[in-house]
């Protein structure tokens, strides 16, 4: 299994407990978002695999007391848990200010800030797996169709509103915190909920195969992460 760069296994570097511990899953978006965000800030940091899926380790007594909310990601950083993706990221860029991953001008930086949420807030949390097994358990609905509803929607939005600020990446020219939003998202879109992006968000797909070749979004993409399946 290769290992992202920026990553270190607990039981291999054990006595390192000042470093940043991540709580994580390789698959899930938020975590995926903070990984690269914690590589783009060239954060060494320790990464715990927490199993949301199959054993459910999230909702055990130790992840709970650290996060009450039990979800991933959760970041341990000087001397306090941080949960919430957007607060871990925005923590990040405020406590280790380079590169910076807000624009200074203000209506980019607005538009970057709107980018994130329109994932964090208005995507995400319509197409969280505790939110699909709801819709699976209690409604009459195909939750995948349901995700690839609000996965749409939001993608629409997001290609309308950068359009005029697009570079070589989706707010101008550098790397943004819209850039580590938005590419886990569109992983999901394309590869658990069969949307074709390059068909129905070219633009998107541009900056996404853009992103694709940055090591540091290499290095925290699922297929890189220790917890990924073994062939």
């Amino acid at each position: 299994v290769m290992l992202p760069p920026m990553a270190i296994i607990t039981s291999i570097l054990p006595s390192e407990m000042s470093l940043p511990i991540l709580y994580n899953f390789y698959t899930s978006s938020c975590s995926f978002r903070v990984r690269i965000v914690l590589n783009l800030k060239k954060l060494p940091y320790k990464y715990v695999p927490v199993d949301i899926i199959k054993a459910r380790q999230q909702t055990e007594e130790e992840f709970t007391a650290k996060n009450p909310n039990q979800k991933v990601p959760t970041l341990h950083i000087h001397g306090m848990d941080i949960s919430e993706s957007k607060v871990i990221c925005d923590y990040l860029d405020r406590t280790f200010p380079q590169p910076p991953l807000y624009p200074a001008e203000p209506v980019l930086n607005v538009r970057t800030h709107e980018v994130c949420e329109y994932v964090n807030s208005s995507i995400q949390p319509l197409q969280n797996v505790a939110v699909l097994r709801k819709v699976k358990k209690e409604g009459d609905l195909d939750p995948v169709k349901w995700a690839q509803f609000f996965i749409r929607k939001g993608l629409t939005a997001i290609s309308s509103r950068i359009r005029p600020h697009r570079g070589e990446f989706t707010i101008g020219d550098q790397i943004t915190m819209a850039d580590a939003f938005l590419f886990p998202q569109l992983g999901h879109a394309r590869n658990r909920f069969e949307i074709d992006v390059d068909k129905e968000f070219p633009d998107l797909a541009e900056i996404e195969r853009v992103l694709s070749q940055d090591p540091d979004f290499i290095a925290a993409m699922p297929k890189n992460q220790p917890d990924f399946p073994k062939a």
